[in-house]
């Protein structure tokens, strides 16, 4: 228990070191880069492609799997875990909003934004964009669908590596897209840690 809330301690700190860097002209640059990179290898074929990923990241589509992975939980006798998951979600989604409202980090400009089809993540504006919640929720429930248990061994083994590379695609797509610089993504990451190791705190068993 004492190495969770230590654990917790350095995600948190490590939350707040990077909100502060982030703000910086440094780290500033190094975001225009990443997305210059990307955008580079930039198509309409790619613009479709990750703008469809993203919309599993959107509010609409999370709080249905949040729904899902709650009562997947809740049916496996995980009921503890379940309700901290909805606590942990709203709370994230919480301060995303506050922080987006608080924090001045200008986001992407509009010069720097690729054409895509996921409609319903342009509905709500903020006048800030970090974090980026897509890559909160994307995390947040990736981890959660991981700890249900897989009906096959091959499939257990799958898992991981498959929301593993969801949450990956997420942060890609949303750099290449202009959606969030890198910096926004990693704070959405670093948010998730955070909640993750909430969760933890409430008396998970990894893997039981």
């Amino acid at each position: 228990m004492k190495r969770d809330h230590a654990v917790l301690l350095a995600a948190g700190i490590t939350l707040g070191a990077w909100t502060v860097a982030a703000r910086t002209p440094p780290l500033a640059q190094a975001d225009l880069a990443v997305t210059r990179w990307l955008q580079q290898y930039a198509s309409p074929a790619l613009d479709v492609i990750f703008s469809i990923i993203t919309i599993a990241g959107n509010v609409e589509v999370t709080v249905v799997l949040a729904v899902l992975i709650a009562v997947a939980l809740a049916r496996r006798g995980r009921m503890q875990l379940s309700v901290a998951l909805w606590a942990v979600f709203i709370s994230g989604l919480a301060v995303e909003w506050i922080v987006k409202h608080w924090l001045p980090h200008p986001g992407v400009p509009e010069s720097l934004r690729r054409p895509g089809v996921n409609i319903l993540h342009y509905l709500v504006r903020t006048p800030y964009s970090y974090p980026s919640g897509h890559a909160f929720r994307t995390m947040l429930l990736a981890t959660a669908a991981s700890w249900l248990r897989a009906k096959t061994s091959r499939w257990k083994r799958l898992l991981p590596y498959v929301l593993g590379a969801a949450v990956a695609l997420m942060g890609v797509a949303l750099v290449y897209l202009g959606d969030h610089w890198a910096s926004e993504v990693i704070g959405g990451y670093l948010l998730a840690v955070l909640g993750i190791m909430l969760l933890v705190l409430t008396g998970r068993s990894p893997g039981s």
